[in-house]
């Protein structure tokens, strides 16, 4: 079974992206560049004025979608922003999984950004770690793109979370503010997740120092030489795929029980299946610190190597890509535009 982006779609993404341009709903990178000058510090906070949110969100750079018959595709960025965000969860105390709940992740697809409500928390290129959270906890997921209620593309995920023990009001927060979940930049075809072996494995990489013994001018900005497992911290790619197929099974019911009233019938969406069950904690940043993270589906045996691949060579893998630098940043608590909506999770003082 295969999918494909239709031109009649194509239109429709473009227009939207012509449209918010014209119009200036969105504001130039040049306009941006000027007012993070004119703000200072402003923008390493984790919220900030309605008029640079669009801005300041890290969605950057199309989405292509790879192993399609036609060759590589691409979706604007800017389109991305449109995309309301899902999970999926047994009902009540039902432990067989013949029945799952739908739950929207507030603040995703709304493009709202005001005083009061949640901010859009996806991100294509970064992963922001406010100072004063001081855990963030990650599991691998499985993200599903519907489209008008076909599951049509497949992507490696990152569910992220702040956990209870770490916020204000004691209660899990997944929306915390920019940049708080990721969204690969390569997608496949769904019909790839099928393939003996898919799965989901994540890495950390650390950044490569071209200060000393190098020639800077040679090397690519954003260059991260050493990458190690995270999760799971050994290959084990028969557990994995056994996980991978765990997720799928977990889709397949849910799709049994889709009617026509539900809101993925309509438009795009992204569904995060987990992987793993388990929660674990990132790793702690220091002062100025920051790290890459990965998280990678594919049916290739050797995962490693593919991170070390120009993103043309990778193109060609028929694997998903998600990319993120996580990044310390200020705490949210000391915003001045802080969202009443958050108020709750970081105990801000600040009216």
């Amino acid at each position: 079974m295969q999918f494909s982006v239709s031109q009649a779609d194509y239109g429709t993404i473009h227009e939207m992206s012509r449209h918010r341009t014209t119009n200036n709903t969105q504001p130039s990178r040049k306009n941006c560049t000027f007012r993070m000058m004119m703000n200072g510090t402003i923008v390493y906070l984790l919220f900030f004025s309605a008029e640079l949110v669009n801005c300041l969100s890290n969605i950057s750079g199309d989405i292509r979608i790879v192993g399609t018959p036609g060759g590589t595709q691409t979706l604007p960025s800017t389109y991305i922003q449109t995309f309301q965000r899902w999970k999926i969860t047994k009902d009540g105390n039902n432990d067989d999984g013949d029945s799952f709940t739908l739950e929207k992740m507030v603040g995703s697809g709304t493009g709202i950004s005001d005083a009061n409500s949640f901010v859009d928390p996806t991100g294509t290129t970064e992963l922001w770690w406010p100072a004063d959270i001081s855990r963030l906890q990650v599991r691998p997921a499985l993200d599903v793109i519907f489209r008008s209620g076909t599951p049509s593309y497949v992507a490696g995920g990152l569910d992220v979370r702040v956990p209870p023990q770490a916020s204000v009001d004691k209660q899990e927060w997944r929306n915390y503010g920019l940049n708080s979940q990721p969204l690969a930049r390569q997608w496949t075809e769904f019909s790839i997740a099928v393939e003996v072996g898919y799965r989901v494995e994540t890495f950390l990489g650390q950044v490569r120092d071209v200060s000393e013994g190098t020639d800077a001018s040679n090397e690519d900005e954003g260059i991260f030489a050493e990458w190690e497992r995270f999760i799971p911290k050994v290959k084990q790619t028969k557990q994995s795929s056994e996980q991978m197929q765990g997720a799928l099974e977990n889709l397949g019911v849910f799709l049994s029980g889709m009617d026509d009233t539900s809101p993925l019938r309509s438009g795009f969406h992204v569904l995060s299946i987990p992987t793993e069950h388990e929660w674990t904690d990132l790793p702690v940043l220091g002062e100025d610190e920051e790290y890459k993270f990965a998280s990678i589906a594919t049916s290739l045996s050797d995962v490693e190597a593919l991170l070390k691949e120009h993103e043309d060579v990778v193109a060609m893998s028929t694997s998903s890509v998600l990319q993120v630098v996580v990044k310390k940043i200020t705490a949210g608590s000391e915003s001045e535009y802080l969202p009443d909506a958050y108020r709750p999770l970081y105990g801000s003082k600040a009216k």
